[in-house]
């Protein structure tokens, strides 16, 4: 994409039959299903506590709102 950095695209909805079982565990969590492994686990406490901390939670939803403003002046913008 032109900037350095290197992407991975996964798809969640994939028939999986291509990747390893802890990849396949990792997308399935990914999809909202329970977390089945130890690395999963691990990761789903850190969404839990991540979800309770109330400047991360503010901080987003401010962030949220500023995109929703810049988006809301692109349309208005492209309409005139």
């Amino acid at each position: 994409m032109g900037d350095g950095t290197t992407k991975i695209i996964l798809n969640i909805k994939g028939n999986m039959d291509d990747v390893t079982p802890e990849m396949k565990k990792l997308l399935d969590f990914i999809d909202g299903k329970k977390p089945e492994d130890d690395f999963t686990r691990e990761l789903d406490a850190e969404v839990q506590s991540i979800r309770k901390n109330e400047k991360w939670r503010v901080d987003y939803m401010t962030r949220q709102m500023q995109y929703q403003e810049k988006f809301e002046q692109g349309m208005e913008q492209g309409i005139e």
